[in-house]
């Protein structure tokens, strides 16, 4: 069996993949000293004209027009509505006159709010007649969420037409069965009294 060498133009090809040229016809290679052949490849890959690292998680943070964007309403059931400031709030949440508003307040990177959002949303559905908002955290409405007592998140708050806020809660995947119960009695037209307000 007789060994053939490969064919010049493909080790020239994988040669020039490698270690491609500048734009007078270059090596790369041959113009960076001291750094293996790998150290350049990572080198030439890691400088792709898109962002840095760090401006990514500023604009995440601090908010660009690029990353900001209207919350999705893809899938979310007819009686769910998202508000993300003060005025749609007052507008969704405050101006309702005849129907009990379940509000949850959340942020998109808490896991806790990610488990919990389908149930939310199940519940939703089982109660076609309350309206549902979800009030999710940013930095423009950060203080929203201060200003209403929200002090943890998930936190839900729940409002009666006749009664304003009567129930501020835990919105946890095992808060979740008390939340529908509290939701059910209050549908069913029943106030739960704490045990210091119960009378003998």
């Amino acid at each position: 069996m007789n060994y053939k060498p490969p064919v010049k133009s493909s080790v020239k090809k994988l040669h020039d993949r490698r270690f491609p040229s500048d734009q007078n016809g270059n090596n790369k290679r041959a113009s960076t000293t001291g750094k293996s052949a790998y150290a350049n490849a990572y080198s030439l890959s890691s400088q792709a004209p898109s962002q840095s690292f760090e401006r990514r998680m500023r604009d995440l943070v601090l908010g660009s027009p690029q990353t900001q964007q209207p919350p999705a309403r893809e899938g979310l059931p007819p009686n769910v509505h998202v508000v993300e400031n003060l005025q749609d709030y007052k507008k969704v949440v405050g101006d309702e006159e005849e129907r009990i508003v379940a509000v949850r307040f959340y942020a998109t990177y808490c896991r806790a709010c990610k488990a919990v959002a389908p149930l939310f949303y199940q519940t939703a559905v089982k109660f076609p007649n309350v309206v549902f908002v979800d009030v999710p955290v940013s930095q423009k409405n950060a203080a929203l969420h201060q200003g209403l007592g929200v002090q943890s998140l998930p936190f839900a708050h729940i409002y009666h037409p006749a009664g304003g806020l009567v129930e501020e809660l835990k919105l946890t995947r095992n808060h979740i069965p008390g939340f529908r119960n509290k939701l059910d009695r209050l549908v069913k037209g029943f106030c739960d009294l704490d045990e210091e307000e119960k009378i003998d």
